[in-house]
């Protein structure tokens, strides 16, 4: 038996790199993995191609500049699956173009980021903690940034706002 058989996990943005990693891991260990992401069509192309291999992953509608598209993601697996065994925070974005040093950076850019990072791990776990709680179990895994730890003077906000995601975890 796999460690995860019958785990119920949502993944956001997970349509390559780091997410995509994660997701699959999951569902290799025999979880049913829900990705978080916009681009529902692709992600379901990335789904059907990993079912030859017997994973189990389905696209859930997310968009991290959507605040709504939260609660309609976490709703959508709770209604389907009854639980969420895992969740991992995977979103994350920067602006490395405007996202200077305190002196020459976009002030608009730097909270931009931080809402957008610290914000979509603080209210999707909020989102999915009660029904962990409910369940008496859970995992969440955010996904921060070494900037979260050793500060780069020349992206501020991003450093910044994976600190805060490093904080929250």
């Amino acid at each position: 038996m796999r460690k995860l058989e019958n785990a119920i996990a949502l993944v956001t943005s997970s349509t390559r790199g780091i997410g995509l990693a994660c997701a699959k891991k999951l569902a290799s260990e025999g979880a049913i993995v829900y990705m978080g992401v916009r681009r529902l069509e692709v992600t379901q192309e990335i789904c059907d191609e990993v079912a030859k291999e017997g994973l189990k992953m389905k696209p859930v509608f997310f968009d991290a500049y959507n605040i709504g598209s939260y609660e309609t993601m976490v709703e959508e697996v709770i209604r389907e699956q009854g639980k969420i065994d895992i969740l991992v925070n995977n979103f994350g974005t920067g602006r490395p173009e405007v996202d200077l040093d305190l002196v020459s950076g976009d002030e608009k850019a730097f909270f931009d980021i931080l809402e957008a990072n610290i914000g979509s791990v603080y209210r999707i776990s909020k989102l999915v903690i009660p029904h962990m709680i409910k369940q008496g179990k859970g995992s969440i895994v955010n996904i921060s940034s070494i900037g979260g730890t050793v500060p780069d003077i020349s992206r501020i906000g991003y450093g910044v706002s994976k600190a805060g995601v490093n904080n929250i975890t």
